[in-house]
């Protein structure tokens, strides 16, 4: 399942079906600054990936946002699934992980990615990757984390949903596509104080 938006608007309901082109061909032409990562895992394995959302910046605005079940091909965790509510009945027919990367590897090596928290979504996409035999490119990446700890030392403390009610930013976590719009709005406030 697949939910795309050239827009932004966070939290909303479950992705409707669409083919998994709908992931990545609104940006596949265009030059993107930032490809804002978030995947969501079936239970502890880095390499179960069940959700991925996106959201890409160029020119300092949102200009695509989706997200995408996944049938990572393994097993659901209560935990995990109190998490994010996702189920294993939820992914049945949808795209695995080397169907979906395919559509983004392009666009991912010739950008940046970013994510909230970037050692576990980088740790699940390289598990991924050597799950399945894939190239592992070393991709860039920037950790919208690291950043508020560094910019942002007086927050309470650097969570997605502390900081996101902090800059009054939508979010419904634990949602992939919310959460990657999330960290994208974050790096669009954070990177010009980084910079000024």
């Amino acid at each position: 399942m697949i939910e795309t938006h050239s827009a932004a608007r966070a939290g909303a309901a479950p992705p409707s079906r669409r083919p998994i082109q709908a992931l990545a061909e609104p940006i596949a032409a265009c030059e993107i600054d930032f490809l804002v990562v978030d995947f969501e895992t079936a239970n502890q394995r880095r390499a179960s990936a069940c959700a991925i959302g996106i959201a890409a910046i160029a020119g300092g605005s949102i200009i695509h946002s989706a997200s995408l079940l996944i049938d990572p091909e393994d097993y659901f965790t209560p935990m995990n699934i109190a998490i994010h509510g996702i189920r294993q009945e939820d992914v049945v027919g949808n795209p695995t992980f080397p169907e979906v990367w395919m559509a983004l590897d392009p666009i991912a090596r010739r950008t940046t990615l970013v994510a909230h928290n970037a050692p576990f979504d980088s740790g699940v996409l390289t598990s991924s990757l050597l799950r399945y035999n894939l190239p592992d490119p070393h991709y860039r990446w920037r950790c919208t984390l690291q950043l508020s700890r560094r910019l942002w030392p007086q927050a309470p403390n650097h969570r997605l949903d502390t900081l996101c009610a902090l800059q009054s930013i939508p979010l419904q976590h634990h949602d992939a596509r919310s959460d990657a719009l999330a960290a994208a709005r974050l790096l669009l406030i954070l990177l010009p104080r980084e910079e000024g």
